[in-house]
């Protein structure tokens, strides 16, 4: 039940800034499904993986995909689908402890948790960088398979 819960808000709160990007019919509905499913993906990853930056990598390749693919069936932009997918993956508990422990100047913590940050910032950078290589090597690769049979039985 929990997780239906947690689907639900990260469904909801990516909806929230796709209207604050202003982002109008079928694209903000498919990112905010994008935001939801990134999530889900993060939650399936925790079955599976102790480490919360594994898990983080897994979401942000899933959605880096998911953008690609939405990109080229709804002829926009990546970044629509990619900005508005990422608001629920956003590490806001690590972040803000972060600052907290800065500020209160406990140093230990405020180590920890600055690493934890780091460490999910530059997993989430990694996943998108994985899957638009992915992307680019599932598509030249389709692209070659094609022109290969159109070269083989055209004669």
């Amino acid at each position: 039940m929990r997780e239906i819960i947690q689907l639900a808000a990260a469904f909801f709160g990516a909806l929230g800034f796709a209207l604050v990007f202003n982002l109008k019919g079928s694209s903000m509905l498919w990112s905010s499904l994008g935001g939801m499913l990134s999530w889900g993906v993060y939650l399936t990853a925790a079955i599976y993986f102790k480490g919360e930056g594994i898990r983080y990598f897994f979401a942000a390749l899933f959605l880096g995909l998911y953008a690609e693919v939405f990109a080229r069936l709804k002829k926009k932009p990546a970044t629509v689908f990619l900005a508005v997918g990422f608001i629920p993956l956003i590490p806001g508990f690590s972040l803000y402890t972060t600052m907290h422990c800065a500020l209160k100047n406990q140093r230990e913590r405020f180590a920890f948790y600055g690493i934890q940050s780091l460490l999910i910032a530059g997993a989430l950078a990694s996943g998108i960088i994985v899957s638009l290589i992915l992307f680019q090597l599932l598509k030249e690769f389709i692209k070659q398979f094609f022109e290969y049979f159109r070269k083989r039985f055209s004669k």
